[in-house]
């Protein structure tokens, strides 16, 4: 999945972290299914994904959707096309890079008082769109319907919104104390236009935001 891989004081996640066998479950390809239908939506034929992962979403979006990818991480050794900090985006990619600017399971990686600015350089680094999705603490509940070729698949969490400590890799997820859905969608208001947010139907641990720069149509 598209995660990034940060180093220093935030967190190491190891490289070995990303293996096929240990990193693509079942739920991990499912997110994938979400991830790739968000691109599709925004419009974007290049596309700048922040965080390697195991590299799954951007061989699929250059080999099946005919995409311009950039991919761009911390970790040298996941040989992404750009290496550096999120937090320094714009420096490192320059100003509307791409048409769309991705970040997937990424951004949780960080202390929260960077969530904003991090936010702020994808702004500055997309012609368009900013996608992201965010853990989401809590228990599942999902339900699925099926009816001749049709389906239907609804998903959320319950919390009670506990205390966060970071746990080696999560600075913060959704729905723990500070971090609410709300106060989380404050902040990226703040800076992007929301066009839809949604629980994964079939995997609510991961919540999406389709954003849009400000100003635009």
């Amino acid at each position: 999945m598209s995660t990034a891989t940060l180093s220093g004081p935030e967190v190491q996640v190891p490289t070995t972290h990303y293996t096929a066998a240990r990193y693509d479950e079942l739920h991990r390809w499912i997110s994938y299914w979400y991830q790739i239908q968000a691109v599709a939506r925004s419009g974007a034929r290049s596309v700048l994904e922040v965080g390697v992962g195991s590299g799954v979403l951007s061989s699929y979006l250059r080999a099946r959707l005919g995409l311009e990818v950039t991919t761009f991480d911390f970790d040298a050794s996941l040989h992404p096309a750009v290496v550096g900090d999120v937090r320094e985006l714009s420096a490192c990619c320059g100003d509307e890079r791409a048409d769309a600017v991705v970040a997937f399971q990424v951004l949780e990686h960080l202390p929260f008082a960077d969530f904003e600015g991090a936010l702020r350089e994808m702004a500055r680094t997309t012609r368009r769109s900013v996608l992201l999705s965010l853990p989401y603490y809590g228990w599942d509940a999902s339900f699925r319907s099926r009816l001749w070729k049709r389906q239907w698949a609804f998903g959320f969490r319950l919390s009670k919104n506990p205390a966060w400590t970071f746990n080696g890799e999560h600075h913060w997820e959704i729905a723990t104390r500070g971090h609410s859905l709300d106060n989380v969608r404050e902040v990226i208001k703040g800076v992007l236009d929301i066009e839809r947010d949604y629980f994964c139907p079939d995997y609510p641990y991961h919540y999406f935001f389709e954003c849009r720069r400000k100003g635009l149509r």
